[in-house]
């Protein structure tokens, strides 16, 4: 008999959820006109992704991500670590109307934590180093950078 073990297996999970998305529901939480066709070319970008564990996603759903946050993480201290440890930016509202800024928020971040993992930039010694800096051919198109295309960094 076969059985899997669900605490070691990781989802891919949107930290907005996917459901929250939809045209329909877009207008119902008041996304303007303008912002609905951003939001809909986004949520599928890495930085609105994350990996959980699949009991976590599983229990997540469709939750809103900042009602979420304080169920999962009640201890504010706690809460700033996954903030932390995912990357998530501080400092801003975790409001769904903020995706666009929580996005670009996110993205910064995930580059710079891309270039040190990737050795492309040393922070502690960027100015002595600037000119060995190496070029990637052809250059990394951060905007257009999902899961599906560098999720192998994330395993």
């Amino acid at each position: 008999m076969y059985y899997w073990d669900y605490t070691k297996k990781f989802h891919q999970d949107h930290i907005y959820p996917k459901a929250f998305f939809k045209k329909r529901e877009l207008k119902n939480k008041g996304i303007s006109e303008k912002d609905i066709e951003f939001y809909q070319e986004n949520y599928n970008f890495i930085g609105n992704l994350q990996l959980l564990k699949g009991i976590k996603n599983e229990m997540k759903g469709s939750k809103d991500f900042l009602e979420w946050c304080e169920e999962e993480y009640p201890n504010e201290s706690k809460r700033n670590r996954y903030f932390q440890d995912n990357y998530i930016p501080s400092g801003i509202s975790l409001d769904f109307d903020n995706f666009r800024t929580f996005l670009q928020k996110r993205k910064n971040r995930l580059v710079q934590e891309f270039q040190k993992i990737l050795k492309l930039l040393d922070y502690e010694e960027e100015s002595e180093k600037e000119s060995e800096l190496i070029e990637i051919s052809p250059p990394l198109d951060f905007e257009k950078l999902t899961y599906h295309n560098f999720g192998y960094l994330w395993m």
